[in-house]
């Protein structure tokens, strides 16, 4: 089962292109507003080691929410 952001077919995702004067304008208004040190960003691997584990949290979290 694969969901969401755990996909893995990374040969089809698309780059977009980004106009770098747009990117550095955003970026330096922005600067004002942070007001901390960088933290780190959790990886987009699946967490689950097999299929049958995935498949099972998601039916639990089916009745759950139900």
């Amino acid at each position: 089962m694969r969901f969401g952001v755990y996909h893995e077919d990374s040969d089809q995702v698309e780059e977009e292109e980004y106009d770098d004067e747009a990117v550095d304008a955003i970026a330096s208004r922005q600067h004002e507003y942070i007001n901390h040190a960088a933290i780190s960003v959790p990886t987009h691997r699946n967490p689950f080691d097999h299929d049958e584990a995935e498949e099972t949290f998601f039916m639990g979290l089916r009745e759950v929410v139900i």
